[in-house]
């Protein structure tokens, strides 16, 4: 009963369920928070689910047509939470750069090791935005203060982790362009679901030299069950935050996420066949070599609260080397070629 009510809160109390987050320290508090303060909470509930079918709707509606003309300081935003990442970060910046992505929003997870050093060329020029987000389970988090801070600057907002790196299937089209193509093409989409492609470890026992997109070139089938999992990038003026989960944003007044081809998603699942990756993908690179897949379940699921280390056996579920796929390779020089770049500044 208590879940039912804490989701009704989520939808509809989503500010105040957030400012709840802040203020308690684990998920038993903020369930007695929630009961405490359960009437005050009922009657926002109520008025907003009345407002959002009334006024907010034709607000929302609007808005959604002005920002078809209307000129925003970013096309698009990436936003990530992250941990000790450092040796891995300038290349999903660089890489997303180059297709499009605008500003990245870096929520720094507690790191230990270089990662705030390594953004450092990136804050100055005004590329990254750096946040420093300490403790377990905080990605909620992170993108609601991205949502709450950026709606209104940017066109499209993109949550993603940086083991994965959108792709725009047309390589004469950006990123940005291909969203918003999507976007516009179907009523009441206000962001585009993307499926997975979910990369193995290509065979490596240990980390090799070079880049991720140029060492891990063999993926799972397409039917492969956990290629169903989507991330979205949205119309943030549509969304009013991720509540439930970080691949599920929470929409207004009917509006939903839908794949490349219009089919509806609600949730963080795009059940196959509907998969399609003729417009847009992730790739995915959950593995990589056995090393750092290693280190990666050591430091336990970050979406938990309690520190619970993943299974071991996850791995060798996710590491799938079905299929040779090797589109990110007309990247991979011109990763190098920005690296080097910044390097020399």
């Amino acid at each position: 009963m208590i879940e039912k009510i804490m989701k009704l809160y989520r939808k509809y109390a989503v500010w105040l369920y957030f400012k709840i987050r802040k203020m308690a320290g684990s998920r038993k508090q903020r369930q007695i928070l929630f009961l405490v303060l359960s009437p005050i909470l009922l009657i926002v509930c109520a008025w907003n689910f009345l407002f959002e079918r009334m006024g907010k709707k034709i607000c929302i509606d609007k808005c959604n047509d002005l920002d078809k003309n209307k000129h925003f300081s970013y096309d698009l935003i990436f936003v990530a939470i992250a941990k000790n990442e450092g040796s891995y970060i300038e290349e999903w910046i660089e890489y997303h750069r180059l297709v499009g992505v605008q500003k990245f929003i870096i929520y720094d997870n507690g790191s230990t090791d270089n990662m705030k050093e390594v953004l450092q060329p990136y804050i100055v020029k005004g590329i990254v935005d750096y946040v420093f987000l300490p403790g377990r389970a905080k990605q909620l988090d992170a993108y609601y203060d991205a949502l709450l801070h950026y709606r209104k600057k940017a066109k499209l907002i993109g949550f993603f982790d940086l083991d994965e790196f959108v792709i725009s299937v047309d390589k004469n089209k950006m990123l940005p362009d291909t969203v918003w193509d999507i976007l516009q093409k179907y009523n009441k989409a206000a962001g585009v679901a993307i499926n997975w492609y979910v990369y193995g470890s290509s065979g490596h026992k240990h980390r090799p030299q070079g880049l991720v997109t140029e060492n891990y070139l063999y993926r799972a089938e397409d039917a492969y069950e956990n290629n169903r999992c989507v991330k979205t990038i949205v119309n943030p003026r549509m969304v009013k935050g991720y509540i439930f989960d970080p691949h599920t944003p929470t929409y207004y007044c009917g509006y939903h996420s839908v794949t490349e081809k219009g089919h509806v998603v609600d949730g963080p699942w795009n059940e196959y066949p509907n998969n399609s990756y003729d417009k847009i993908r992730i790739n995915h690179y959950y593995c990589k070599s056995v090393d750092e897949g290693k280190i990666k379940f050591e430091r336990g699921l970050a979406t938990h609260e309690q520190d619970i280390k993943n299974d071991w056996e996850k791995y060798a579920r996710f590491d799938k080397n079905d299929i040779y796929d090797d589109i990110m390779m007309q990247y991979v020089e011109k990763i190098w070629q920005a690296l080097r770049d910044e390097e020399r500044g």
